[in-house]
């Protein structure tokens, strides 16, 4: 009787241990946030770093369209694969290995055996997802990177906006120059 007292107790201390560490992923994550929010709370005071946290925020959602032009389109492309092939291919059969399928193949990584497979078994429309993703993804691609170059091109050309043009700077020079030298002849 001894023997079955302490065995069930050790088998409750177990099943204790087996949810808490089932909750444990949770209480890291409250201790993190925690951790953030006391982090932004001690910003405030200092003037150095509240300029600091208004630069993240305005990069933040300066970044923010950039972020949902890669989500949007990424994200429905995972639903649209896990429909096509989704109980067919081992690589789309839950929506995480979806997910990370979609990003192999965004990618071009592990892309021989998935593609062959997806192709094989989805058929044409399969080649038509694989082309599509594709494309979407450098259009997205070159339309983020074009937008970082204009951004970038604009804010110079404004600082340029107010310096004078070429002729004029060439006209200044050869007046200063020959200024120069009446001034040495006058002299000499």
């Amino acid at each position: 009787a001894s023997y079955e007292r302490d065995l069930d107790a050790a088998l409750d201390r177990s099943i204790g241990s087996a949810r808490a560490q089932d909750e444990l992923p949770w209480y890291i994550a409250v201790v993190a946030f925690g951790t953030c929010a006391r982090l932004v709370a001690a910003m405030s005071w200092s003037s150095r770093l509240r300029v600091f946290t208004r630069a993240l925020a305005r990069a933040a959602s300066a970044l923010l369209p950039l972020l949902l032009a890669v989500v949007v389109p990424f994200a429905g492309f995972v639903l649209t694969g896990h429909l096509i092939a989704g109980s067919h291919v081992e690589a789309f059969s839950s929506v995480d290995r979806t997910v990370a399928a979609t990003a192999l193949l965004a990618g071009r990584y592990g892309y021989d055996a998935m593609h062959s497979d997806f192709s094989d078994t989805a058929g044409a429309i399969g080649h038509l997802w694989l082309w599509l993703l594709h494309l979407v993804f450098a259009v997205v691609f070159i339309s983020v990177v074009l937008a970082g170059v204009l951004d970038v091109y604009l804010t110079a050309s404004s600082g340029a906006a107010c310096a004078p043009n070429v002729c004029r700077e060439l006209y200044e020079a050869a007046t200063e120059k020959r200024r120069l030298c009446e001034q040495l002849a006058k002299k000499g």
